[in-house]
């Protein structure tokens, strides 16, 4: 796909460089409410958590392969429910952006059995919500029922997924839904900059640096047929995962499974080669001029580690001393030691199949330069000098305060059963959670650093009032520097 011809409609280079990305309608990283305050030492001590246990969960396969987890816990009459599909976008190939999301959605749009108004009344009915879950590596519905509705739920929910309609009509809306929302977070800043620093990472030709929902291209050229394509070879049960937290007991549960889902079929399927990540050589500077902002928006990352990576656990104090609360590394070097108003947060994108490391957030558009370069350098400190035992400790008791706490939502439950399924941790991972990040030395924390780090070739996406900033950063970083300017539409 020649993703030039989409930015260039809004964008050329000021330099005669013709040079373009897409965009990845990834989840943007929300941003730290910082507090003005002198930083001071921890009160963290070591060893002093308090035990507590991961509640039990209930696993069977099916004999079609569906993969069934049950967590009991009667606090509230209410079950929680995720079906999980695993496929998503990463699925999909070249020129097909968006095909993943766009089944995930047309599921909803009726089945054979009932129009999408019969459908929509039927959850309404009940009392049941459902909610596509479209990612990059997974798929599926999330919602919630009363406890005593949940059989009737699962019958709405098979028949969702075993028997969809596919309405012609409902796709071309769907299409120009998306191709809309894709439209207009092109011309926001906060989203733009987010998805040309995924296209930029990852490029176009990885599933990853394609947007989710798609794009002008796609989104014109996919068919219905594709949409039918890909839920009979990937909706298959021995391709999901159905879990189960709330009010229910665990063997009922697993029998109205059973019976509802019983003639859900196999469908044999292969996995999708992936092309290997880019690998620039250097730091990539791209700045995107939106004249009339007062701040800019930066992305600055690298690929990094996977979800299964050894450094999992370091990095996420890691990500805690470079950019937590006010004591901070970048905090402490740009609002402290040098008053420039931004807000910054640094974080690791955890998948199966890779992840990536992004700063991301907005500064004073004259301090750009500063910025950019402030954040390097503390890169560079870590991978270097390593962390002070006063910044490990201080980060352990920001991981760890109210930890137990996070457990006494079902949504929570949920999510840490469905980590736990996805990347085959133990069942009581959770519970050792605590103890494994109060061992975590210094060292290890500046090995991590070596490991998922590279400011040597970070990818840098900045969109604002960039001019003045733009000329520092040129005589920093030379020809690595790339501008670009808005095109005003006529």
């Amino acid at each position: 796909m020649n993703y030039i011809k989409v930015m260039t409609q809004t964008y050329r280079p000021r330099r005669g460089i013709l040079w373009l990305l897409l965009s990845n309608a990834i989840g943007i990283l929300a941003f730290c409410h910082l507090a003005l305050a002198t930083p001071t030492s921890p009160s963290y001590v070591p060893g002093t958590q308090q035990e507590f246990h991961f509640p039990s969960i209930v696993k069977v396969q099916l004999d079609n392969g569906l993969t069934v987890a049950v967590v009991e816990k009667h606090t509230v009459p209410l079950v929680q429910w995720r079906l999980v599909i695993n496929a998503g976008a990463l699925q999909e190939k070249e020129g097909q952006a968006g095909l993943s999301n766009l089944t995930n959605h047309m599921l909803l749009a009726g089945t054979n059995n009932s129009d999408v108004f019969t459908l929509s009344q039927a959850f309404d009915k009940i009392g049941c919500t459902i909610a596509p879950t479209p990612n990059f590596e997974t798929s599926g519905f999330r919602g919630t029922v009363l406890s005593e509705k949940l059989p009737d739920a699962l019958s709405l929910l098979a028949d969702v997924v075993m028997n969809p309609a596919f309405p012609e009509k409902y796709f071309s809306l769907f299409r120009r839904s998306f191709l809309g929302q894709y439209e207009a977070q092109m011309r926001d800043p906060v989203n733009m900059s987010s998805l040309l620093f995924q296209a930029k990472l990852f490029g176009g030709t990885h599933p990853f640096g394609r947007p989710l929902i798609g794009d002008s291209l796609s989104l014109t050229s996919l068919q219905l047929e594709e949409v039918r394509d890909f839920h009979t070879v990937y909706w298959t049960p021995n391709n999901a995962t159905l879990i189960l937290v709330g009010d229910i007991d665990a063997k009922t549960a697993i029998n109205l499974i059973k019976d509802r889902f019983r003639a859900w079929r196999q469908f044999p399927f292969a996995a999708v080669a992936q092309p290997d990540f880019p690998s620039p050589k250097s730091i990539s500077i791209m700045l995107f001029e939106e004249s009339l902002s007062k701040t800019s928006e930066i992305r600055m990352g690298n690929i990094s580690i996977s979800r299964s990576s050894p450094e999992f656990i370091p990095t996420l104090l890691l990500s805690r001393i470079l950019s937590g609360d006010v004591t901070s590394r970048f905090q402490r070097e740009l609002q402290v030691k040098r008053n420039i108003p931004s807000r910054l947060e640094c974080a690791f994108s955890y998948r199966k199949h890779g992840g990536f490391f992004l700063v991301s957030g907005y500064s004073r558009a004259t301090s750009i330069d500063t910025v950019v370069t402030v954040i390097l350098d503390q890169m560079k400190d870590i991978i270097k000098n390593g962390v002070s035992e006063v910044e490990l400790d201080k980060a352990k008791e920001e991981f760890l305060e109210g930890y137990i706490q996070r457990f006494q939502t079902s949504g929570q439950i949920m999510q840490d059963v469905e980590e736990i399924l996805l990347y085959n941790l133990s069942d009581d991972y959770f519970e050792r959670l605590p103890r494994l990040i109060e061992r975590i030395t210094a060292a290890e924390v500046q090995q991590a650093a070596q490991v998922a780090l590279d400011p040597e070739r970070i990818q840098i996406i900045i969109v604002g009032k960039v001019e003045k900033a733009a000329k520092r950063l040129v005589k920093i970083f030379g020809k690595r520097v790339k501008v670009f300017r808005k095109v005003e539409q006529k």
